[in-house]
Parts: C-alpha cells; sequence; structure tokens
C-alpha cells in the first residue's frame, strides 16, 4: 500500500497504516512527498555491509548446510515470453536491487558491483506427464538450492517449458537476501519487466544504508522490558525435548483451516468488537492452546513472534520497495489470568500494546547491545515461533506464484531447527491458514508422570488452536463489544478503572 501510494504521489507510512487503520483516517495524514524529501540513492550500492540482528541469528544458528536454506517462487510466464527476455528481466532486477548481490565471507558480507546477473538454466519437461513436472519441479529446485555458495551468488533461477502449458520461471533465493515483502516486490516486478513491459520505480531507501543504521542503534530504553519477556516465570510445554538434536529431516507439518466465513468475520467484523487487530485474536487463542495442552486453564506462555522489521526508526527512511531479509523477531510472555473469553482478549490486547516498536528492539539489544544483556536475553529460547504472514494472494502482478508445488527441498535435512514448534498462519483463497511444524521425534517421548491426562497428541494442537480461535471469533461477532487502556493512552487508566468509568457513563445515558 505504501509503495503504490508513493507512485500515486501520496506519501504514507508502514507505522501510519497500523496506527491510522480506515481510509478516512488515512486521507487526513496522506500527503505528496516533501521537496526537501532524501531521495534514496539510484545509483549502484556496492560495498560491505553490517551484519542485521536477523542475520546475526542466522549465523548463530551454525547450520551444517548454511548455503542451503533457501525460499522460492514458481512464476507462470507470459506464452511468448522466451528465455532471453527473461534474462534481460533478471538483469534489471539483478542492477535495481542491491541485495540480490550480496556474498556472504566469514569475516562479513558485501554488495559485489561487478558481479554477473544469474543467467536462467534452461530445463525442458515437456515431455513429462504434468504429475511427472511437478515433480521434477521440486528436483531442479533441490538442486539449484544445494548449488548456491554463499560467497559467489544467492540467487537461481531456471526456464521451465511445460509443452502445452504456459512456460514457467523457477526462481530461488537464499533466505539471506529475501523475506515476504521483498517477494511482493520481486513478482511485481517480474510482472512490470515481462508481462506490461514496464519501467521500474525509483528506489527506495539502500538495505546497505539501513544496515548501517541498525549498527549504530541500540535501544538500551527497552532492556527492562525485554528481559521481563524472557526471565519471567512461563509455563512448560508437555513432551520434554526430542531424543536427538531437531533437524529439518524429522520435522512434521501438520496444516488446519479456517472456513472462508469466519475468516472473513475475523478480518471484517472482530476487530470492531474491541478495537483488535488480528494479531491480538491470533494469539489470545495460542495462549488458551498453550495453556490448555499444558494442563491449566491460566498462566504465562513465552512465544517468539515474527515480523516484517521494516520500522520508520530513522528520518528519510522508506523501506517500501527495498528488497532484502528485514524480519524481525522478539519474545512475548502472554498471562491469561482468566478463562472469559473478554478478558483474555483484552489482556493479550494490552500486552501486545507494551511491545516497543513492534519489537524491533529485542534483536538490536540481543545481538549489539552491550554483553551483559546480550547474555541475559540469550539465557532461555523460546520454544515457539509464530508468524502471521498476511493475505498472500492479494498482489495485483498477474505472474502470480504457484502453490502447487512442493518447495520441501529448500533447507538441507541435516540443517538444525531454531524452535522446537514453528507456525505459520496465512490467508489464501480467502481461508485463514495454519501450518504448525514441530519435530516428529517430540511424540516417541514417553513421561506420563508429568503429562495431564487430557493431553491431547501433538498432531492435534493445530485443530485445537483452531477451535480456540472460532470461539474467540463468534464471541466478538456476538458480543456489543469494549474498550482496554491502551485505547485512550492519555487517560492513564487500568482496566477496573476504565470499566468502572465506562459504567458510569453507560448508567448516566451517555
Amino acid at each position: 500500500i505504501v509503495s503504490r501510494a508513493r507512485e500515486a504521489g501520496l506519501k504514507l507510512s508502514p507505522n501510519q497504516l497500523f496506527e491510522r487503520p480506515t481510509v478516512a483516517a488515512l486521507a487526513a495524514v496522506a500527503s505528496p512527498p516533501s521537496e526537501v524529501e532524501p531521495v534514496a540513492a539510484q545509483s549502484t550500492i556496492t560495498g560491505p555491509v553490517p551484519f542485521t540482528p536477523i542475520q546475526h541469528w542466522f549465523l548463530e544458528q551454525r547450520l551444517t548446510a548454511p548455503h542451503h536454506w533457501h525460499q522460492a517462487r514458481l512464476v507462470t510466464l507470459p506464452h511468448d515470453c522466451d528465455v532471453a527476455t527473461v534474462a534481460q528481466a533478471l538483469a534489471t532486477l539483478w542492477t535495481h536491487h542491491d541485495a540480490l548481490r550480496l556474498t556472504v565471507h566469514p569475516t562479513g558480507q558485501h554488495q559485489q558491483e561487478d558481479a554477473q546477473p544469474p543467467v536462467p538454466i534452461v530445463i525442458d519437461l515437456a515431455h513429462l506427464e504434468i504429475s511427472e513436472q511437478l515433480q521434477a519441479v521440486t528436483h531442479h529446485c533441490q538442486r539449484l538450492c544445494r548449488g548456491t555458495q554463499l560467497d559467489q551468488g544467492l540467487m537461481q533461477v531456471a526456464y521451465l517449458n511445460r509443452g502445452t502449458q504456459l512456460p514457467q520461471l523457477l526462481v530461488t533465493l537464499h533466505h539471506w537476501v529475501v523475506d515476504t515483502v521483498s517477494w511482493q516486490i520481486l513478482l511485481e516486478d517480474l510482472d512490470r519487466l515481462l508481462v506490461h513491459h514496464q519501467t521500474l520505480p525509483p528506489k527506495t531507501t539502500a538495505f546497505k544504508t539501513w544496515a548501517e543504521g541498525l549498527s549504530q542503534h541500540s535501544p538500551m530504553d527497552e532492556a527492562d522490558f525485554w528481559l521481563t519477556q524472557v526471565e519471567g516465570e512461563t509455563v512448560t510445554l508437555p513432551g520434554g525435548f526430542p531424543l536427538t538434536p531437531t533437524t529439518e529431516a524429522t520435522a512434521v507439518t501438520v496444516s488446519a483451516s479456517l472456513s472462508v466465513t469466519d475468516t472473513q468475520a475475523l478480518l471484517q467484523t472482530v476487530p470492531a468488537a474491541y478495537n483488535t487487530q488480528i494479531n491480538d485474536i491470533l494469539l489470545t487463542a495460542l495462549a488458551q492452546t498453550l495453556l490448555q495442552w499444558s494442563g491449566v486453564d491460566t498462566g504465562s506462555v513465552q512465544v517468539e513472534l515474527e515480523a516484517h522489521g521494516r520500522e520508520t526508526l530513522f528520518p528519510g527512511v522508506d523501506l517500501s520497495r527495498t528488497v532484502g531479509w528485514f524480519t524481525t523477531t522478539y519474545p512475548i510472555r502472554l498471562t491469561v489470568t482468566e478463562q472469559n473469553t473478554e478478558n483474555a482478549l483484552k489482556a493479550v490486547k494490552e500486552q501486545l500494546r507494551q511491545v516497543p516498536h513492534r519489537g524491533i528492539g529485542y534483536g538490536l539489544l540481543r545481538y549489539l547491545g552491550t554483553q551483559a544483556v546480550q547474555d541475559r536475553l540469550a539465557q532461555r529460547p523460546s520454544p515457539v515461533l509464530f508468524n502471521y504472514l498476511g493475505q498472500l494472494d492479494r498482489g495485483q502482478h498477474s505472474a502470480l506464484p504457484s502453490d502447487s508445488v512442493d518447495f520441501s527441498a529448500l533447507r538441507d535435512p541435516q540443517n538444525s531447527r531454531g524452535y522446537a514448534h514453528e507456525i505459520n498462519a496465512w490467508i489464501r483463497h480467502n481461508s485463514l491458514q495454519v501450518h504448525w511444524t514441530y519435530d516428529s521425534q517430540l511424540q516417541s517421548v514417553k513421561r506420563p508422570d508429568r503429562l495431564p491426562p487430557d493431553r491431547l497428541p501433538l498432531d492435534h494442537i493445530a485443530q485445537q488452536y483452531i477451535h480456540h480461535l472460532k470461539a474467540l471469533i463468534h464471541h466478538c461477532v456476538a458480543s456489543q463489544g469494549g474498550f482496554t487502556p491502551s485505547d485512550f493512552p492519555d487517560a492513564g487508566l487500568d482496566q477496573a478503572e476504565l470499566d468502572d468509568f465506562i459504567g458510569q457513563l453507560t448508567a448516566g445515558g451517555l
């Protein structure tokens, strides 16, 4: 939205989308870009780049095969799009998006100036049946990922001839240089170049500039907040630990989904009840699920949240068209003290509103802060990672990524996993999809003396999560709603005082 508004001559920031979540409120602050506003350099950006917090996290994992940790997209091309046209488009992307030229070395990372853009490998699948073609795509995807070398280039591309089907482009990128938002930018740019034959919009703030700014930013005033999230008392999830180190080879994913009707209510009706955002609902249901799984009704659970990380920390920064790995993760201790649905939701909402700058300061302190703070923040990793990716099929590009191919080979099977449980949720085809990944070895750990009698098998937890989520949705749809202290930040009231005040207003007929 920010990127397209800027193309239309209107200036908005990502923060404003959260702070003013209606068209009317955004219209009041949208303005033409200032003539004195800093303009991002349009030249090719080269040279050394400081590691960002998420890149420090990746190096900390000490993976067996760090070169094989990818993301990929399969893009359907116009029928008249040949290999030469694709190669020219890739060269344009390569020059325009500087982070694509990053190489990683033991002593740091560097954006190359004279590196050559990737040349698409031509793969002929025309002689295969459709089902065999899909299997072949997965095989070639794995081959491209395995062949990546961190110090030589992190992008690999294959042009697929699929016979009577439209040609396709298989694009693999090491996660080091891409995230979900970056994929949206790249897919739209491919659409501009290959479908509409347009030039690309101007560059926004360079990834190198952003990384240099982060390296100089240390929010020590947030240290006490983050230490409380890590050091506070939380429940221990059942199941113990895997028998051997957790790797991608033993990872299992179970999936569950909401109906289209419930998803529509989640997006359009639920927020109005208690002035919530979607993560308030999703994380309340998660806290309830984890507590129930642990055999208790109330208490605190520690969860690591993943966010886009494109925060406005410095003046003149615009990351709306910048490609790179901007993701930030941060721990949050979610506390539910009552089973009451309304009170649980209000409590989690307020806890999330206390997070400063959507969590970006945690990574800065964890990897770039003082050694004492780094050591304390590292002492208790979160067992659960949660990431809501948004609505993935809302893009305007016609070169849509295909979701019909198994990209299970994007990571080397021997690579370790950073979390015991990874939960990724997104909306596609108007339905919320929830994918819960865990280690299959956890199910073989038998410790009945420590497990509650109603403990659910791990492969049922995702369904239990959907059950709690539906209960929250139906409550909000039927509720008359209410407010929480963060709705009136200047009032200085806690929840009890606010409820009493509103009660007095209601009794007085206001």
